[in-house]
């Protein structure tokens, strides 16, 4: 491709037309003629020119005229237009030429070296303006289509620009709306100190990655935002911003990018060139001849420069001064001086110059004045800082952007390779740019698809939509398949077209989306009833199960407090008891529900805590079950032990009676009937009477173990004195048969129902019983008195103790029997049986029965 700038002379002199070829063509510039001004405006459409130098006067149309048609000209915005003139050449004649859009003024005869001079500088201002429009519509295509939120915010956390999708994801109406905003404005007052370290942080390593936040909507709701930023740098290297890129996690947002370039700032470099043209004398002390473009450029009289030449040092920033002062004493005499330096202006602006001076000389050869251009390269300065800028800011985006972004020319190979792509692709961009897209990244199946839709522009069936986001596979360079999100957007710039492409890496949202379907459907069978309610504990989601149950329609539950399925046979304020514990920890209990049709019935509820993967609590969530039949089972146990406890008792009231009215007589007869034996045979040996002597007293042994055990089963004391002393004596006894230390305190108590004092009494005499068999104990205490509107009972002893919570408590030797037996007498009465127990500590068990119950 020949990038040699093409430079059009229009002139109707041959001669001129032919001089002005011949210098142009020397300085290696390609030339094309014309004569007329037709012929001009012809060949300019036909052809690639850069720049044209017009004669002013033509036979056909003025070259002021032709001007104005060029540049009204859309298409011919890039060619630059220098008028020429030997004839019109007041300062009139110069204003009405740049009044047409004339990029420059040469009156002729020009200096070759002024003209050539001139040319280059104005071809450096058109390749200048040609690379700030392409960087920036290439870059403001890229801010445009990017699916995230993009905004920049200065050095005091101001917005100072924002992307269409930055507004709508954060609810705005418009981005003059949110610019009025600051960074913290957008997040909760929690963030604001960490948002802080990340942006210091950012500012001083120049990229900050994949920082999440909570953000702020203008509605005031809140939502997560994963941010990338990277720092904004000057031309010194400092920075004077961030760009950042915030992405909704979740919803998935896309977002647009609107970050757009001022096209006043282009048109501010593109049009108003002008130039100070000034004459001195060799020595700098007379000012010869200075333009009116002097007063514009500098904001100065040229009276007070003809007054004083001095001046225009005086003008001059201080740290440019010495240098240009040297330079304008000693080369501008002899043709070297070519300056750029900086002027302050009264009002304080800084404008940038390009000085540049040649001798004039006499017949004799001597120097006699000095001539020169002074050119306010400020705007050009500006756009090259701009351009800086722009690429800046592309390059921090395609460094910090979280999706793979890849430019593809018109054949499809692949130009821009960003940092996401390479880790996505698992392939360094130096090894892939230049090839084609296709064969890198599109699975074999695909490529047919793609390369179809390159053709067409991705416009048609042939291939993916332009500006579509489109679901589907890409190829690693392991040669591995994944799911992919990606869209394609074409990039208008002068000659054949580009494409960016975005692509997402969807495996993890397939994983999850995959998940989330299974544990849906996980939940919607389940057999339990899952609830899930939120943070002021209305329901958000029941299960099937859930509604099948209580009979209700998703509508009917949904958004409503789980109060109204709460019994009134729960203890008060039980709901709120569940709701305020599960927000602290967990519940676990069971209580009373009702259906829609009112029935009632029982459920053990299990409530905890949904939080994330930071800790923070999402919502609550309740598993129920049923338990109507087992509750059934429970209580028919529990009759059922009760039956066996009543028939405990009547058989041994039996067997009592038995050992007293048939076992003690039988013993008590044999005894007699021994005693008579014993006085009627008196011829008995003394051996025979010592046996018979044995006899009866075994027999009176007998009598009286047999009484014991009779009063065991069922005391007469009891049935005859009442439980204070049939405690008393059970006591005693006790400790003169065991030898253990059994002190009491029982105080006076008014005859109770005989079952309540047998079952009392029944506790009393397991608990010593436990005590001598199992806990090795030597000392014992009983206490039996009332406790306001209670009866209370409690046996103590100092044995080995035991844990009461191991799975093994209470089932060594028969003492879970034991135990069993005491509480279901408990509850039998109406009152609560309690153990307190720990290994080397000994055991208390404690019995309170209702005055109420025992009446």
């Amino acid at each position: 491709m020949n990038t040699t700038p093409r430079i059009l002379i229009v002139d109707d002199d041959p001669d001129v037309l032919q001089f002005l070829s011949q210098i142009i063509q020397s300085a290696g510039y390609d030339v094309a003629e014309a004569s007329s001004g037709h012929d001009c405006l012809r060949k300019v459409r036909e052809s690639h020119i850069d720049v044209i130098l017009l004669d002013v006067v033509l036979p056909d149309l003025s070259g002021i005229e032709v001007c104005r048609q060029i540049k009204g000209d859309p298409a011919l915005h890039d060619v630059f237009v220098v008028l020429c003139s030997g004839n019109a050449t007041s300062v009139a004649h110069k204003v009405d030429g740049l009044g047409s859009g004339a990029d420059d003024y040469i009156l002729k005869p020009a200096d070759p070296a002024e003209l050539l001079a001139r040319i280059r500088t104005i071809l450096r201002l058109r390749n200048a303006t040609a690379a700030l429009r392409s960087s920036e519509q290439h870059y403001r295509q890229l801010i445009e289509i990017l699916p995230d939120a993009v905004v920049t915010i200065d050095l005091q956390f101001r917005l100072t620009s924002v992307n269409p999708q930055a507004v709508k994801m954060l609810g705005y109406a418009n981005e003059a709306e949110l610019l009025c905003k600051n960074i913290f404005d957008l997040t909760p007052p929690e963030e604001h100190e960490r948002i802080r370290t990340d942006i210091t942080t950012s500012l001083a390593s120049g990229v900050f990655r994949n920082g999440e936040y909570t953000m702020l909507r203008k509605n005031g709701s809140r939502f997560s935002g994963e941010a990338n930023s990277a720092a904004l740098m000057d031309m010194q290297g400092r920075p004077f911003g961030l760009v950042g890129m915030v992405r909704d996690i979740t919803q998935r947002k896309q977002a647009e990018e609107i970050l757009r370039m001022s096209e006043e700032r282009f048109r501010q470099v593109a049009e108003n060139i002008k130039e100070v043209f000034w004459m001195t004398d060799p020595a700098k002390n007379q000012m010869l001849y200075i333009s009116p473009a002097y007063e514009e450029i500098w904001g100065r009289s040229c009276e007070s420069l003809y007054a004083s030449p001095i001046n225009w040092l005086e003008a001059l920033h201080p740290d440019d001064r010495e240098r240009v002062l040297q330079a304008a004493l000693t080369k501008q005499a002899s043709g070297e001086y070519d300056e750029i330096y900086r002027i302050e202006r009264p009002d304080g602006s800084i404008r940038w110059i390009h000085d540049r001076a040649f001798p004039v000389s006499d017949q004799s050869g001597n120097v006699y004045r000095v001539a020169g251009i002074a050119e306010d390269i400020t705007k050009r300065r500006q756009s090259e800082e701009a351009l800086r800028e722009s690429e800046a800011r592309k390059s921090a985006i395609m460094q910090s952007a979280l999706d793979a972004i890849v430019t593809i020319d018109h054949k499809g190979r692949i130009t821009d390779f960003n940092p996401a792509a390479e880790k996505m692709f698992g392939v360094v961009s130096r090894k892939v740019l230049g090839r084609e897209m296709a064969l890198v990244i599109i699975p074999p199946s695909l490529r047919e698809w793609f390369r179809g839709g390159l053709a067409h522009s991705f416009t048609s069936d042939a291939g993916p939509t332009l500006d579509s986001r489109i679901e589907t596979t890409a190829l690693r360079a392991d040669a591995t398949e994944f799911p992919v999100e990606f869209s394609i957007t074409r990039i208008e710039l002068a000659g054949p077209p580009i494409f960016t492409t975005f692509i997402r890496d969807i495996s993890r949202r397939k994983r999850a989306e995959e998940k989330i379907q299974l544990l849906a459907y996980a939940v919607q069978t389940a057999r339990e009833y899952i609830s899930i309610t939120d943070h002021e504990n209305r329901f958000t989601f029941v299960n099937q199960a859930f509604l099948e149950n209580y009979g209700y329609t998703e509508k009917e539950v949904l958004g409503r407090t789980p109060e109204f399925l709460y019994s009134t046979n729960n203890p008060p304020g039980l709901c709120q008891q569940v709701y305020q514990r599960t927000l602290t920890n967990e519940w676990r209990g069971e209580l009373l529900n009702l259906r829609k049709d009112g029935t009632e019935f029982p459920i053990s509820l299990s409530t905890s805590q949904i939080k994330n993967d930071k800790g923070s609590i999402l919502g609550l969530i309740g598993v129920a079950r049923d338990i109507s039949m087992r509750k059934l089972a429970e209580e028919e146990l529990r009759r059922l032990h009760r039956r066996i406890i009543e028939a405990q008792e009547d058989e041994r009231l039996r067997v009592a009676r038995e050992l007293h009215d048939g076992v003690n007589q039988i013993i008590a007869s044999a005894k007699m009937r021994l005693h008579k034996v014993e006085d009627h045979i008196a011829a008995l040996n003394p051996a025979a009477r010592e046996i018979l002597a044995r006899c009866g007293d075994l027999l009176v042994k007998a009598l009286e173990e047999n009484r014991r055990i009779a009063h065991d089963l069922r005391p007469s004391d009891l049935d005859n004195l009442g439980l204070a002393t049939a405690c008393r004596n059970l006591c005693k006894e006790f400790q003169s048969r065991s030898g253990l230390s059994v002190k009491t305190s029982i105080a006076p108590l008014d005859r109770l129902p005989s079952h309540v004092e047998l079952h009392l009494f029944r506790i009393v005499q397991e608990a010593l019983a436990n005590a001598e068999k199992h806990a090795r104990a030597r000392k014992i205490r009983v206490r039996l008195a009332h406790q306001g509107d209670v009866i209370l009972l409690k046996i103590h002893d100092d044995g080995r103790g035991f844990d009461p919570d191991s799975p093994q408590a209470g089932k060594r030797k028969g003492r879970g029997a034991g135990l069993g037996n005491m509480r279901e007498r408990a509850a039998f009465l109406g009152g609560t049986y309690e153990v307190a127990s720990a290994p080397k500590q000994g055991t208390t068990i404690t019995i309170r029965v209702p005055c109420g119950a025992a009446r």
